[in-house]
């Protein structure tokens, strides 16, 4: 193919929406000057992203996610984002789409999931008569009236732990 045969008298200073292969130009300026040249046309290598992070290691935390890439135009010039949210950035468990951006504006996606461990939680049941104090290691909380108190603790990993206490305040009956 030339460009001569798919796009004739054209005058722009760049052409766009070529495929990829073998052209022949053919250029003439205003005073009848011509040059040939042969090119090929090739495409940059599809652009493969790499995202990593540690693991979240207690409920409702966030890691820290980097990307690496290859393909496209050549590195340094690839950009990383998950929506609008430049890489590395801290995220906190979900499904996300890692975005690598080389300096063309084409782009490569590849979909991370990231995992969290389950909320550290128990419960109990206590009976009292008329009051109840609760101590725990962050402190005390006297209760006088049935219901369900919650603390948050520290757990031996490090991470919060929710204890549930279910109360029921029996009020003795006093006669004088």
């Amino acid at each position: 193919d030339t460009l001569n045969d798919q796009i004739t008298n054209n005058y722009a200073d760049f052409l766009g929406g070529l495929a990829t292969g073998n052209y022949f130009v053919r250029v003439e300026d205003f005073n009848a000057c011509v040059i040939h040249v042969d090119t090929n046309l090739t495409a940059s290598p599809s652009i493969s992203v790499n995202a990593t992070w540690s693991p979240i290691t207690c409920f409702g935390a966030s890691t820290l996610v980097s990307a690496t890439s290859t393909g496209g135009e050549p590195l340094p010039n690839h950009t990383y984002s998950i929506g609008a949210t430049a890489l590395p950035a801290s995220f906190t468990a979900g499904t996300y789409t890692v975005v690598a951006t080389d300096s063309r504006g084409c782009t490569g996606t590849t979909q991370i999931i990231i995992t969290e461990p389950a909320l550290i939680s128990s419960s109990f049941s206590q009976t009292a008569c008329d009051t109840y104090t609760w101590v725990t290691s962050v402190g005390s909380n006297t209760y006088t009236v049935t219901g369900s108190y919650t603390a948050t603790l520290t757990a031996a990993n490090g991470c919060d732990s929710v204890v549930t206490m279910n109360l029921t305040i029996n009020n003795s009956s006093s006669s004088v």
